[in-house]
């Protein structure tokens, strides 16, 4: 396979991927009925609530394998443009791009304990 044709395709399972796992937490919150102790094909377009959590988990965890996929294949020109925008020491902007999605996580939980 081609190395665009390869790139395509781990980009499109990105987009895919990620809109479908953003998709499926909203109906977790907003439209998918909670609470436990129904009968079999109670829940939403009849499965239940951990069906729908499942395949939520499923496709999070193929959108991080194709994101580190993404990132192995795409190194080189990660690190030109890291070089460009941190002149000085590459090992500390590689660190502080690696670090910045764990910030994110943690500002989201404390903004989620707020309100």
């Amino acid at each position: 396979m081609e190395k665009i044709t390869s790139r395509f395709l781990i980009v499109a399972g990105l987009y895919v991927s990620g809109v479908t796992t953003a998709l499926l937490g909203l109906m977790l919150n907003y439209v998918i009925p909670k609470g436990g102790g129904g009968r079999a094909g109670e829940g939403f377009l009849a499965l239940a609530r951990h069906d729908w959590a499942d395949m939520h988990a499923f496709f999070a965890l193929c959108f991080v394998a194709l994101a580190i996929t993404h990132v192995v294949l795409n190194r080189a020109q990660a690190q030109g443009h890291l070089r460009k925008i941190f002149p000085g020491n590459l090992n500390r902007a590689v660190l502080a791009t690696c670090l910045a999605p764990f910030g994110l996580i943690v500002l989201g939980w404390l903004l989620a304990l707020i309100f």
